[in-house]
């Protein structure tokens, strides 16, 4: 049966992020202050297991003070993170003796590009917590040290660090864009830290080498944000953290070519974070989302910002992969992506010039609406048929949100796709409808139209072309009785879940109408006519032809349309 709904986030979101960031907290309060076995002798970052995690641990205890006002986080942060250590540690991150082990920061694979990232981060979060300037040697020293490296990147080591990822050909793991290597999350920090000491050079080098280097229409290829709705295998999305690169370093001023790559019918499905669940994956849900968190602010795409909603709060349920009393190699890390998220929505986005504010039409269920597979509707399809449908009717343009299940638009769990719906696409649709009734003109607030589409998934087996007609009308004709017994429970459940849909849409839009429908027919869409060539075509206008009796059928005969 339909689980209970969860809560629609994004109405109390700004209500509830405080006390989201102290949910965190504790895993963090717990691992800051420990020596750990990977870099005891580093004299601040010597917890939560390596260098990089204890950075971006103390940059989440500044952040969580300065939103929260509670002075247990800065007291707890500053009694590690001592202002008398500040050249010891410089001297510990500049060591070059070698690139594992506790022998420094520079030259170390995950630091390099990674662990000092982060470190601008915390530098410039810990002033905005303290008005302390005293870590801005360590701040430069780390923005020098990105910076020589992005210099020195070959075209095609570019390319590896932003959107490739083949094991085969690069079996060195710490050398992909999805994790420590990844080449667009050191430009955003680069462009971050310069603007806030005010380095102009440093800022201008961000831009020139993300506008060159990000946006190459290959890459577009290569790496199309449906890439980051399947299934991870690391912490960071390449795809689309190449397109918050864009969004954070160039702005407003890439708007366009932004909505472009990442359409409103864009959807990433929550991954579904279990106990066997690789360790670096476990992140990707909060990484996901403040990447889409970045487009958002710059797009102000309101898909976006439900759905990042959506996968920071369907990750907090999952308090066994992050929380302090379970597994310390998940806890020591996790929940400090989650506070970077929380922090981003604090800032403003780009102003919304010369936007047209446009309703909603929502397609939901199977990807029937979409016309296919594909990230973009089928402009034949009947979505997107009705699209032009309803524009005509507003006198203007309709945002088709399709929120199909389907290989191109995410899709992580082995659920049918109505119980995929209900447990992990409508919570979203939830989010976004919420987001219109609060931030929207009367005249867009209510969707124009919301679909969907729901059947069942009755597999029906392969037929070769050579197949002849009468074997052909027997194999449909004796599947479809299976078919029929074996679903004759299902109505059952299939009809609470749709009360379920349907209540809770009626619940959030009470104003729009909201059709369901089947599948098509699926003979009409199948090749069953190349593999009968016999069987004649008819035209629409004809009834269906009613097949012979086989014999030992105990039923009527099969209505079937033969083409």
């Amino acid at each position: 049966m339909p689980p209970d709904p969860l809560p629609a986030l994004g109405p109390l979101f700004e209500e509830q992020r405080a006390d989201m960031l102290k949910q965190l907290a504790p895993p963090i309060l717990d691992c800051l202050p420990r020596v750990d076995d990977v870099n005891p002798k580093s004299p601040m970052f010597h917890g939560c297991v390596d260098w990089h995690s204890a950075v971006h641990a103390a940059y989440s205890l500044y952040a969580i003070h300065r939103h929260t006002g509670d002075r247990k986080y800065l007291e707890a942060v500053e009694a590690v993170l001592r202002p008398e250590l500040v050249q010891q540690e410089l001297a510990y991150m500049t060591n070059m003796q070698g690139t594992t082990g506790d022998s420094g920061v520079f030259g170390n694979t995950a630091e390099d590009f990674y662990g000092l990232s982060w470190f601008l981060a915390l530098a410039k979060e810990r002033e905005l917590a303290t008005g302390n300037k005293d870590f801005r040697p360590l701040g430069d020293a780390a923005a020098k040290r990105i910076r020589e490296l992005v210099a020195r990147l070959t075209p095609e080591e570019i390319e590896l660090r932003t959107v490739t990822y083949d094991r085969a050909k690069y079996p060195f793991e710490y050398f992909t864009a999805h994790n420590y290597a990844n080449l667009p999350w050191a430009l955003v920090h680069l462009k971050l830290w310069g603007d806030w000491v005010r380095d102009e050079s440093l800022s201008t080098f961000a831009k020139t080498f993300v506008a060159s280097n990000l946006m190459k229409p290959e890459f577009d290829q290569s790496c199309p944000v449906s890439n980051d709705a399947a299934r991870p295998e690391e912490f960071f999305a390449p795809c689309l953290m190449r397109l918050a690169a864009v969004a954070r370093v160039l702005g407003s001023e890439q708007t366009e070519w932004l909505k472009a790559r990442v359409p409103d019918s864009f959807y990433v499905e929550p991954i579904n974070v279990t106990s066997d669940s690789s360790w670096h994956m476990t992140a990707q849900n909060w990484s996901r989302s403040f990447a889409l968190w970045w487009i958002h602010q710059t797009t102000n795409q309101k898909t976006l910002r439900a759905m990042a909603i959506r996968l920071l709060g369907d990750q907090l349920l999952y308090r066994d992969r992050w929380d302090k009393q379970f597994d310390y190699m998940l806890s020591h890390w996790i929940a400090q992506f989650a506070v970077r998220m929380i922090d981003a929505t604090y800032e403003p986005n780009a102003p919304l010039e010369g936007a047209q504010e446009m309703p909603l039409q929502i397609a939901a269920g199977d990807a029937w609406a979409l016309g296919g597979q594909g990230l973009a509707p089928d402009a034949n399809a009947y979505g997107a048929l009705l699209n032009k449908t309803l524009a005509s009717q507003q006198g203007g343009p309709v945002r088709y949100v399709n929120n199909a299940k389907s290989a191109a638009m995410g899709f992580d769990d082995n659920r049918a796709t109505i119980q995929n719906l209900v447990e992990k696409r409508l919570p979203y649709l939830l989010e976004l409808i919420a987001a219109y009734q609060r931030d929207t003109s009367e005249k867009v607030r209510n969707p124009r139209a919301i679909t969907v589409h729901e059947g069942y998934e009755v597999g029906f087996a392969f037929l070769k072309p050579s197949t002849r007609p009468d074997n052909l009308q027997r194999y449909l004709v004796l599947q479809e009785i299976d078919a029929i017994r074996s679903t004759e429970g299902d109505w059952v459940v299939v009809r609470a879940y749709l009360q379920s849909i349907v209540s809770q849409l009626k619940a959030a839009a009470p104003k729009s109408p909201i059709v369901l429908g089947t599948y098509d027919n699926p003979y009409r869409a199948c090749k069953l006519a190349e593999g009968a060539p016999e069987c004649p075509r008819r035209s629409r206008t004809e009834p269906p032809r009613r097949l012979n009796r086989e014999p030992g059928v105990e039923a009527d005969a099969a209505m079937v349309d033969c083409g």
